[in-house]
């Protein structure tokens, strides 16, 4: 079933690093139209564009230029782009009137750019997916005209800084308000559930074409071994774990790929010779920095946060074919045979160590097979599965109320 769908969340097309969801609307696009909303920048961040300190499209944000633009994603298929207008910055305000009123008139702003360029476009009470940002997601409810509304969840907002205020208070309003739910790890989907009983799993995926280049493989043989890492170097990571393993193994080459928010840590990181960290690197070189790995590595601290996470970077490393060792920060027994989890620190280095020496060919080709069958095309078509179901059921709920009230319901 082709349907008209608003893409509304916390980031832009086609982003500095893979993003979830703009993998997966890239993936529905194939087979409906779509409209990315993209970040909505705050008049804070124009004040910094204009003293150099950031850079955004400021002549699209200002709308001296189209904000509305057309793209065709290398995975086929066309969706839309919307740039929004500049908004007020309130995360910081306290819950009460002031900020439920300014969060009122953000909302009202942006869905008057919505439906401009829903008229523009020709959709027709489209479907909204609102991407992991409930506070706009209660806000805007009903704005648009929705046939139905789907909250992308995936992340546990309790462990946002920007959300601290107000996003667990908000979520919760807003499962009770939509349509359905879809998270992207078993303990989002036991969390949300508890709120709203129409909640799915789809789990992150890989796009398994661009990661999987058998004649770019990594030589057989190196004279340095390369442990690596490629996503957010933040609090979510073991540093205290990664510490001993750079000193563990000296003569070992540890790259870790990804941004830096705190300059303390990459000073700290700076200290030891065997380790290199280039910054965030776009994602279509991201495949060519993990084919210079030996093992990946997915070093998390064990909480609530990470509890909820399904690592983008696992399904990742194994359509190279590098082994994987992992703490045990979630359940991630639908690989076992495939990657080795370790409870403590040394477990940890010992699994590293066991990968370092020896690997299995057909290990290898187990673990590209199990990256192929988790591709962003297959999570594309589980998505556009619940989204049929969830139409389906809108369409009876309004056709029984065109019975009881004995005329048809304003569509």
């Amino acid at each position: 079933m082709k349907t008209d769908i608003v893409c509304v969340g916390l980031v832009s097309w086609p982003g500095d690093y893979n993003k979830s969801t703009v993998q997966l609307m890239n993936e529905l696009a194939k087979g409906h139209r779509l409209l990315f909303v993209n970040y909505a920048f705050t008049i804070n961040d124009v004040v910094k564009h204009l003293l150099g300190r950031a850079r955004i499209p400021l002549r699209a944000v200002l709308g001296l230029t189209d904000r509305l633009t057309t793209q065709t994603p290398a995975t086929g298929g066309t969706l839309h782009v919307l740039t929004l207008p500049w908004t007020l910055p309130i995360n910081r305000l306290p819950p009460g009137a002031l900020y439920t009123a300014l969060l009122n008139w953000n909302a009202r702003r942006q869905a008057r750019c919505i439906r401009r360029a829903l008229d523009r476009l020709d959709f027709d009470r489209p479907l909204v997916i609102n991407a992991f940002h409930p506070s706009l997601g209660v806000a805007m409810a009903g704005l648009l005209n929705e046939r139905a509304l789907i909250y992308y969840c995936y992340d546990d907002i309790r462990a946002e800084a920007w959300s601290r205020q107000h996003g667990e208070r908000l979520e919760k309003q807003f499962l009770r308000r939509v349509d359905a739910v879809v998270t992207t790890s078993a303990a989002l989907a036991a969390a949300k559930r508890a709120y709203q009983p129409r909640t799915f799993l789809v789990e992150n995926g890989v796009d398994f074409d661009q990661f999987y280049q058998p004649d770019a493989l990594r030589p057989a043989s190196k004279t340095v071994k390369t442990i690596g890492y490629i996503g957010a170097l933040d609090n979510r990571i073991d540093w205290s774990l990664l510490e001993r393993c750079f000193t563990r193994f000296p003569h070992v080459q540890f790259l870790l790929v990804g941004r830096i928010p705190d300059p303390a840590l990459a000073a700290w990181l700076r200290q030891f010779e065997n380790v290199q960290a280039p910054g965030p690197q776009p994602p279509a070189d991201l495949p060519t920095w993990v084919r210079q790995m030996d093992v990946g590595l997915i070093p998390f601290v064990r909480n609530e946060q990470t509890r909820a996470i399904y690592p983008m970077k696992l399904n990742e490393y194994l359509a190279t074919g590098i082994p994987v060792v992992a703490t045990d920060f979630t359940d991630l027994s639908q690989f076992d045979g495939l990657i080795q989890v370790a409870p403590t620190t040394d477990a940890f280095i010992d699994a590293l160590q066991e990968n370092l020496l020896f690997d299995k060919p057909d290990l290898r080709s187990k673990r590209i097979e199990m990256a192929r069958s988790n591709s962003w095309q297959h999570r594309g078509q589980q998505f556009s599965a619940i989204i049929d179901e969830v139409l389906t059921r809108s369409s009876a709920a309004e056709t029984q109320a065109d019975a009881v009230s004995g005329q048809p319901a304003m569509r």
